[in-house]
């Protein structure tokens, strides 16, 4: 058995403590302190700003929404943002969501605007009156107003162009081509009838409004959407009918059996003009095709694909397979079907490949890993091209209806942890995209306590954006490539926060793919999450070798290929380790035993990294579970809370100590459950958890020591003295605000001087708005320590040292037995 398993401190709540503010916290700052004149120009910027959109308010709703962007100096720092004094209740004022980073779109009531220029006019003071503080000093401090004014960079109407980007008869045309429906995000719902009497006459009037314009137009369909949980996202279809129907409040119970849309486009441009045109409607989006498209294979080779017999079906890892049903060839490893589409509809083909590799990809493909056998879930919902539209005339709709329902009923007899979805939107998704999809999925696993694994998307299927060409032994060349596409982001629902998405590389040499998507994942965040070999896809290496649905040889290459292998390796760390672990640990493992491919190694490809390969490539679920005696890895699983911490703190181990200093390779990765709101857009990200690690100096002055992996070189540790700079790049440089980070130090044979005494600090935060849940956020950090050299016995020391600071910990395949959060 190996000497060094994954160690779990079982008792991880017993070292979260109450956060001390700092002396000073929670100031306003005057962006303009000591510019008085350039104050006085800027707030009267902003007053004719406020009178500009009073002009052009809803004459008879009385309401209007706005966009307020934020200077970005200012934008990141909660306390900096104008709501304690500007756009507040008392100011008949709601904060209703974001756009772009530091951007808030609020709701203005009838008296907003008045009573907004008014405090303005008489509080935002352009002449600061010196004071005398409690020390005797005479201070110069500007008034909250003014410096909530000075953060202002920009008030503006919330218009059409922002409700939609689309040409609305090139809209027309699509929906008549589609048959589909669309979506439709309000600002606020109407209330039901017999509440009415609850409303002022201006907020009823808003309702009214735009329910007598819906019934101007016959034959609307409208509910509450299925595929999207938020009560705002209404799904429209338009009927040839004389009767509309407006329910905001249930969705359809079986949405299949509505009417046929119109071929009317006149009528379709009608309704999205009027849609346009209400003070209600925030978003105006296509309901998306989904589909499968994998490089095409090459022929068969006419041998038989191995297929083995399971010995007792129950010790192999259990992966549900969400794709285009499976053949009857993998019948002994089939543990249970769901089955919503008509057979003759069916073309097994992609999801049978993925099988083969899944049960015995090993044994054909050398850089397959794990070990062979895998139980199946066939959940069967794609059905051939051309019967998406019989089997889902609603699209998205009816899909993830399907696939909530399959998995609800399926996880009622089996234990589904992982999803393989090697299914993907086919529609080019630009770097700000959250697409409807990620947000389904994201519910779904949250909902369901599973993670889907998803495919990063094939270049070649979308006009004009052409695959790379293969990749090349000289990273100037290779460089060059990807430099020259900025077209080839990952496609939805890759983007998804709540799960893992993979791109390919090539097994050959490692290198990306020419077919592969890669990043920007949204919000930031590193998107596709790590790789995996997805075949060549050149005349020398067609592909992975699996099966076709007859068991016949056949390769094929693609990020559908590629996804698969990553579920693996999280379902055999969840069979492995005994009992129930989360989510947040499954893909804590994942994402911290994931290295760089050899190809990436040179220096050159720093700045590409995040991009291009995520957090790397995993290695399987043995190598994750069991490392060396030079090392150890801890893991502490638990929830956290505002104004509280988990501060851990231990001493160096002396075998990692020369000379009074300290020198190892530290590697720390944090995944969060962070509570999402996609009405803010960049920053539907609402809560945060940090890691600081490192010394306590004599003082007892903690004194951080780690970086994250992702940051870019120019930015200095100088920086963080200034918030105004360096606040705005933590979101660019150190992913402040993402649910997965990694952070590094790889401490030479010189050391480093200060103390043997050293910490772990995790820390949460949240933004405004924000009610924290009372069952905390959960969390999971895991922490290795290791000598470079590969000679001290760190495992050993490191195991003691803990235990002596109180810890309870124990081996990871066992822990979950005897506590309840891993």
């Amino acid at each position: 058995m190996p000497n060094s398993p994954v160690q779990v401190v079982l008792n991880s709540n017993q070292f979260v403590k109450e956060v001390i503010p700092p002396k000073g916290y929670g100031g306003k700052k005057d962006f303009y302190h000591g510019k008085n004149a350039f104050f006085a120009e800027h707030k009267q910027n902003v007053l004719c700003q406020l009178e500009s959109l009073h002009n052009n308010k809803d004459v008879e709703g009385k309401y209007s929404y706005a966009k307020v962007k934020l200077i970005k100096q200012a934008a990141r720092a909660k306390s900096h943002r104008p709501v304690t004094k500007i756009f507040t209740n008392a100011n008949d004022c709601r904060i209703v969501g974001g756009g772009r980073y530091g951007e808030l779109v609020v709701e203005l009531g009838p008296s907003s605007i008045d009573k907004i220029m008014t405090i303005i006019s008489d509080s935002a003071e352009v002449e600061i009156i010196p004071r005398t503080n409690r020390k005797g000093e005479t201070v110069e401090e500007a008034s909250a107003c003014r410096c909530e004014v000075g953060v202002i960079d920009k008030i503006e109407l919330y218009d059409s162009h922002d409700k939609t980007d689309l040409d609305v008869h090139l809209v027309a045309e699509s929906l008549v081509d589609s048959g589909l429906g669309f979506y439709v995000e309000l600002f606020d719902v109407p209330a039901p009838r017999q509440d009415w009497d609850l409303f002022t006459p201006q907020r009823l009037s808003l309702y009214k409004t735009f329910l007598s314009s819906l019934n101007n137009i016959q034959g609307i369909r409208l509910s509450k959407s299925q595929a999207l949980r938020s009560g705002n996202i209404m799904y429209i279809r338009l009927t040839d009918t004389e009767q509309t129907i407006c329910n905001f409040y249930h969705s359809i119970a079986k949405p299949t059996e509505w009417e046929n849309s119109t071929k009317n486009i006149e009528k379709y441009e009608r309704l999205l003009n009027i849609l346009i045109a209400s003070t209600l409607v925030r978003r105006i989006s296509l309901v998306p095709r989904i589909g499968v498209a994998p490089i095409s294979p090459s022929s068969s080779s006419g041998k038989d694909y191995l297929i083995p017999t399971p010995s007792d079906i129950n010790q192999y890892p259990l992966v549900a397979v969400a794709d285009s049903g499976i053949s009857d060839i993998f019948k002994n490893w089939v543990v249970g079907k769901w089955e919503p589409i008509r057979p003759e509809h069916r073309d097994n083909s992609h999801a049978t490949f993925i099988s083969g590799l899944l049960v015995n990809g090993g044994d054909s493909n050398p850089n397959i890993t794990e070990a062979n056998g895998c139980r199946l879930v066939d959940i069967c919902l794609m059905p051939k091209s051309e019967f998406l539209p019989v089997e889902y005339p609603n699209g998205l709709e009816g899909f993830i209806e399907e696939l909530k329902m399959g998995l609800k009923v399926l996880l009622g007899e089996f234990p589904i942890r992982i999803v393989n979805l090697s299914i993907n939107q086919y529609v080019y998704r630009s770097s700000d995209m959250y697409s409807d999809l990620a947000k389904a999925l994201d519910q779904i696993s949250e909902e369901l306590n599973v993670i889907f694994v998803i495919s990063a998307g094939n270049l070649g299927y979308i006009d004009g954006i052409a695959p790379r060409h293969f990749w090349s032994c000289d990273p100037t060349v290779n460089i060059a490539e990807l430099s020259s596409h900025n077209n080839d982001n990952a496609y939805a629902p890759a983007e998804s926060l709540r799960n893992i998405s993979v791109a390919a590389i090539n097994p050959s040499n490692d290198g990306l793919a020419c077919y592969s998507c890669k990043g920007e994942g949204s919000n930031k965040c590193v998107k596709p999450d790590v790789v995996h070999y997805g075949g060549d896809n050149t005349p020398e290496h067609p592909g992975l070798i699996s099966t076709d649905v007859d068991g016949r040889v056949i390769m094929k290459s693609g990020t559908s290929f590629a996804a698969p292998l990553v579920a693996k390796t999280l379902a055999s760390l969840d069979q492995q380790i005994e009992g129930d672990v989360s989510k947040e640990t499954l893909i804590a493992l994942l994402i911290h035993n994931s290295i760089i491919p050899p190809a990436f190694k040179p220096k050159e490809y720093q700045s590409f990294l995040k991009d291009c390969i995520g957090y790397g490539m995993p290695q399987n679920a043995s190598q994750i579970l069991n490392g060396d005696i030079h090392s150890i890895t801890l893991i502490f699983a638990s929830r956290i809370m505002p104004k509280k911490h988990l501060e851990f703190t231990f001493t160096w181990p002396q075998c990692l100590v020369k000379n009074g200093k300290c020198y190892g390779n530290i590697k720390i990765t944090l995944v969060s459950t962070p509570q999402l709101d996609y009405r803010f857009g960049d920053e539907m990200i609402r809560e945060n958890i940090n890691v600081l690690f490192g010394m306590i100096d004599s003082e007892g002055k903690h004194v951080n020591k780690v970086k994250p992996l992702f940051k870019f070189q120019n930015t200095t540790e100088n920086e963080a003295e200034e918030i105004s700079t360096y606040k705005w790049d933590l979101i660019d440089d150190k992913m402040e605000w993402s649910p997965i980070k990694i952070y590094k130090k790889n401490i030479s044979d010189r050391g480093i001087t200060g103390s043997i005494n050293w910490f772990l600090d995790v820390k949460y935060s949240f933004r405004d708005n924000v009610s924290p849940l009372s069952t905390g956020l959960p969390f999971t950090v895991i922490v290795t320590i290791s000598d470079p050299n590969g000679e001290a016995p760190v495992y050993d020391e490191m195991r003691y040292i803990v235990k002596s600071t109180g810890a309870n910990i124990s081996d990871i395949q066992t822990a979950a037995r005897i506590t309840q959060r891993i």
